[in-house]
């Protein structure tokens, strides 16, 4: 094979792409992948040219399995399938991304831990989206909650070419929603224990960063400075965001390979500045390179660039 790494590439996202559409066991596809990898080897000693299309295969078969893994071979205690019950439960789970708190509402991202529901409880697994119809600052990342509420599955596509928002959602891996009329509907059971290196450092440094916006400039300024620089667009006013998107630069708002690099410099001329040793220039770079994915929120062209 001429470009052999190209090939590999293209067979395993040919495989998620169909995963998306053809729905098979994950443990059938799994069978023939092991199969795909045991002809493998046989061909490999057989030195036989029949090896390139083979490997190509099975890459191609791991890229299908893995997308019916991560999308829809869930265990049985799995969130998704306590769906619609048409009747409120009771959810116990952690916040695990930061508050998105706006204008008139606040969303919360919790990983799910108990179910309970007539009396009834058990342990479960699988992430929803909480959506509170109040903007409250009482949350936030690590804290573990209950709430008591209807457990609903997202909205899907309704007419073909409009917005997909449940298969949006799922590519976060979330599968149910709920929706909540006040945050006095929460109960917090115990604040902040979330991951060390998110809530000590990265969520620390974005709040920093954040102030030093709202200290120093006016709207609109401050909330497209937030855009240009860690991706935040949902502070910026309808008007000036369809102005954008009209003149064909909305992409401006996206952080991508481009602030990456900004940062890289950033953080060579502070290393050459203080005259830093060898050896800790790429610790320094590295690490700062880390926390601004993270600060992002893992946004696919901040971790492609980095």
């Amino acid at each position: 094979m001429k470009y052999p790494a190209l090939g590999a590439v293209v067979a395993f996202i040919l495989g998620i792409m169909v995963g998306d559409y053809v729905d098979l066991p994950s443990f059938f596809l799994l069978a023939i992948l092991i199969l795909s990898l045991v002809f493998s080897i046989y061909f490999y000693f057989k030195k036989s040219k029949i090896l390139d299309f083979i490997l190509l295969f099975t890459l191609f078969l791991a890229g299908f399995w893995r997308y019916e893994l991560k999308t829809k071979d869930f265990p049985l205690n799995h969130i998704s399938n306590f769906l619609d019950l048409e009747k409120p439960v009771l959810l116990t789970g952690k916040i695990i991304v930061d508050p998105d708190v706006r204008e008139n509402k606040t969303y919360l991202t919790v990983e799910t831990s108990k179910l309970e529901w007539d009396n009834r409880g058990l342990p479960i697994t699988g992430k929803i989206l909480v959506k509170i119809r109040q903007s409250t600052f009482d949350f936030n990342y690590g804290d573990l909650i209950q709430l008591k509420g209807y457990l609903n599955s997202p909205l899907s596509q309704r007419n073909p070419g409009l917005f997909d928002y449940k298969r949006y959602l799922s590519t976060k891996g979330i599968y149910g929603t709920v929706f909540l009329a006040s945050p006095q509907n929460i109960k917090i059971l115990e604040n902040q224990s979330g991951n060390f290196f998110i809530s000590k450092i990265i969520l620390p440094t974005k709040k920093f960063i954040r102030n030093i916006f709202t200290s120093t400039l006016d709207e609109p300024h401050r909330s497209l400075l937030a855009g240009f620089v860690l991706g935040e667009k949902r502070e910026i006013s309808k008007e000036i965001y369809e102005m954008f998107t009209k003149t064909g630069t909305l992409h401006l708002l996206a952080v991508s390979g481009f602030n990456v690099g900004i940062i890289v410099l950033f953080l060579f001329g502070f290393v050459k500045l203080f005259r830093i040793p060898k050896w800790g220039n790429l610790v320094v770079v590295l690490l700062g390179i880390l926390i601004f994915s993270f600060i992002t929120n893992n946004q696919p062209s901040v971790v492609r660039a980095s």
